[in-house]
This record gives C-alpha cells, sequence and structure tokens, in this order.
C-alpha cells in the first residue's frame, strides 16, 4: 500500500482481523487511514516514502457503508454523527439572538 515493502500487525490488529474474518467481513475493502501528510504511517516521512513497512495498529468493520477501517500510525478518526444533527436545533431570531445552543 502508497508503496510499502510490507506490511505488519499490532497484535491488537491481528486480534481484529481474525475478529473480521470470524463475522463475515473479510471480503469487504479496506479503507486505509493514514497520517495526512505522508504516504507513510509516518508523519516525519514526507510525501512518499521508500523501504518502509506499513503499520495497520487497529481494524474495524464499518456495517453502514461497508468496508474495514484499517488505522495506521497515530490517526484518530471523527466520530459519527448523531441521527439528528445538532443544527436542527438552532434557531436566530430578528435580532441575531441564537438559541438552540
Amino acid at each position: 500500500m502508497y508503496g510499502a515493502d510490507g506490511v505488519t500487525f499490532t497484535d491488537g490488529a491481528r486480534d481484529d482481523l481474525y475478529r473480521i474474518i470470524r463475522h463475515g467481513f473479510e471480503d469487504l475493502p479496506v479503507f486505509l487511514s493514514k497520517v495526512p501528510s505522508s504516504l507513510s504511517d509516518d508523519p516525519d516521512q514526507q510525501g512518499v516514502s521508500t523501504e518502509w513497512t506499513l503499520t495497520v495498529r487497529e481494524l474495524y468493520p464499518a456495517s453502514g457503508p461497508e468496508f474495514v477501517v484499517a488505522l495506521t500510525g497515530d490517526v484518530l478518526t471523527m466520530p459519527g454523527l448523531p441521527n439528528e444533527p445538532a443544527a436542527i436545533r438552532l434557531a436566530v431570531d430578528d435580532h441575531g439572538n441564537v438559541t438552540g445552543l
């Protein structure tokens, strides 16, 4: 992936992989979550790295969009959105006063 020489899995990611297979998600496409400044899992490696191994630290299925998320490096994912966005409760009156925050 992204020119890596290979892939390693942390013990936790290996457990996640077995769980994904056990639950029948092994045929889903994989969405790779990586650091934004590099095509590797290391933010200090700018651009396209050479001679490196991708480390996957966590895997989980996203059953709604039907893919598996692979987390690499020190990446955080965005939280999911609620069924009803908070913006629905917001209102601004004719005087510019905001309610619903």
